[in-house]
């Protein structure tokens, strides 16, 4: 499945690094009360009991459990933020962002003009012809490390209070912070 994902800021690469699938450095997780529990009625075990429920549970799994600040926990590599399998600048949506106003195009071979460039990829929000883009619209935003993805459905018109909700993450988003529209598959 594509999703149009809006990023805000500098290094794209950077900001959805942590949302790639894929192993990433060991970090600690721990199982929350309601897991402790769950496990205490399953063992016959007192919740209290940490270190006996960490070692009846210990075959089930090929984690090394510990116990630290009164929980259980283990060490994995597995990225639970990960949402998206691969990425790529513009992809289907190469070239969506119109531009207010046209910009030097590129040059054949650094020498012959191709004309005047009105549509990109990647521009400064006081670039972007901002309608448009709401027009039609990213199914997601990530603006400060924060992902944000609209209710949609798959079936049926894009839903006003999306729309309404990225008009105000736009607004809020600095006039010369850089905007790149992203292809991601999930």
């Amino acid at each position: 499945m594509h999703l149009k994902l809006l990023v805000a800021g500098e290094n794209v690469d950077q900001q959805l690094f942590k949302f790639l699938e894929g192993e990433v450095e060991p970090q600690e997780q721990f199982f929350d009360e309601d897991d402790i529990m769950d496990a205490s009625q399953q063992f016959g075990i007192p919740p209290e009991n940490l270190t006996e429920l960490a070692a009846k549970m210990q075959p089930l799994t090929d984690f090394k459990y510990f116990i630290k600040d009164g929980k259980i926990g283990w060490f994995t590599t597995q990225n639970f933020n990960a949402s998206i399998k691969f990425y790529e600048i513009g992809g289907v949506w190469e070239n969506s962002l119109l531009l207010l106003e046209p910009q030097p195009g590129r040059k054949l071979f650094g020498i012959i003009p191709l004309g005047p460039k009105t549509q990109t990829s990647s521009a400064r929000k006081h670039e972007i012809d901002i309608a448009s883009l709401l027009h039609n619209p990213p199914m997601a935003v990530l603006v400060d490390g924060n992902w944000i993805e609209s209710p949609v459905s798959l079936e049926g018109p894009i839903p006003k209070i999306w729309l309404s909700q990225l008009e105000q993450i736009i607004a809020s988003i600095d006039q010369d912070t850089m905007l790149t529209i992203v292809d991601v598959r999930k």
